[in-house]
């Protein structure tokens, strides 16, 4: 019986882990959206979303050449945030040991953290580092979603995309 309650409670903590990772999920998209949206709306030129490089928004000067005042502290710290989420979500996984990509997928979080921390620096300045930093971010997330098709695919018991 004793053991009965010890597989419960794992469960439930899992079960717990598994919404506290959701809500960090929800919150690094809110802080990008926002991010985003304030830096455009606080961005020292004329910036176009289908045009312009996201990139331009934490520069310290546009493309035309102003000075870029408010909208890079905007980006940065959007950035920063979603370092720190990224890191939290990788100790958090660790709670899901058996499960698929129990390794790999806090490993891709913790990627993702350190190429949120490498995009703070200015695309004007020093691009080399900024452009490693959006690579391992979106590289890690590309991995991270063929994880997770692949597993969904899987429980679905249907490889059948079409």
């Amino acid at each position: 019986m004793k053991r009965k309650t010890g597989l419960i409670i794992a469960q439930e903590s899992q079960e717990i882990t598994a919404l506290v990772i959701r809500n960090h999920i929800r919150w690094l998209l809110i802080v990008n959206f926002l991010m985003i949206t304030i830096s455009i709306l606080t961005f020292s030129g004329s910036f176009h979303f289908w045009e312009d490089a996201l990139s331009y928004l934490g520069a310290t000067v546009t493309p035309d050449g102003r000075k870029n005042r408010l909208s890079p502290y905007i980006f940065d710290t959007g950035l920063l945030i979603s370092s720190i989420i990224m890191f939290r979500m990788a100790v958090l996984w660790k709670n899901f040991p058996g499960q698929a990509g129990f390794v790999l997928k806090p490993v891709l979080m913790r990627i993702a953290g350190i190429g949120y921390f490498l995009m703070i620096t200015p695309c004007n300045l020093f691009n080399p580092s900024h452009m490693l930093g959006a690579t391992l971010v979106f590289g890690s997330f590309w991995l991270f979603s063929v994880m997770l098709i692949c597993e969904y695919g899987k429980r679905l018991g249907s490889w059948k995309i079409i």
